[in-house]
């Protein structure tokens, strides 16, 4: 009678996910789990490069797994970054967490978006999780308080209240006799 002794390979990274490192070719068939909070100054530098005011923070919590010439990503991103909002131009802080799940073939690699994230054999994780925060953020960010949404209803406010209501009074004929008054 034989026992299966084979054990899958298991690696886990807690320390900041930027700085994750892996030679492609030197991968163990098995999982990499990668989790922790991106150090501030790499961050800044994160930002500088999505082209987002600097600020917030980022953590991430994912896994690599590699099966024969099978590379599978999945698990989620939570930023925090300052956006400007489309509506009123101001910058806002914004949360967001981003899940995604990918598989890269090691042998279609040249053909793949994949690329862009390797120099060479080295696969440097701080720049997949920057192509998947771009790739998944809010494209149009708008800010909470321009939202005044009550139940079933569907209301904007973007800072053009004020000129609306001077423009109805000012149409208003009653408007001229009230000025008259005064």
């Amino acid at each position: 009678m034989t026992q299966d002794m084979t054990h899958e390979y298991t690696a886990v990274y807690k320390n900041d996910p930027f700085t994750v490192k892996f030679d492609v070719d030197k991968l163990k068939n098995g999982t990499y789990k990668i989790e922790g909070e991106v150090a501030p100054e790499l961050w800044r530098e994160a930002c500088k490069q999505i082209k987002v005011a600097e600020g917030g923070r980022c953590s991430v919590d994912t896994v690599l797994k590699k099966a024969g010439g099978m590379l599978k990503f999945s698990g989620q991103i939570t930023t925090t970054m300052m956006r400007e909002c489309v509506r009123t131009l101001e910058t806002f802080e914004l949360t967001e967490t981003y899940h995604f799940t990918e598989e890269v073939s090691l042998f279609d690699m040249e053909e793949s978006e994949f690329m862009e994230v390797l120099q060479g054999q080295t696969l440097n994780m701080k720049d997949y999780f920057i192509q998947q925060i771009i790739l998944y953020m809010t494209p149009y960010p708008i800010h909470p308080a321009t939202l005044s949404a009550k139940e079933g209803e569907f209301d904007i406010k973007d800072g053009q209240e004020k000129r609306i209501q001077k423009e109805k009074e000012e149409k208003n004929p009653f408007s001229v006799l009230k000025g008259l008054k005064s």
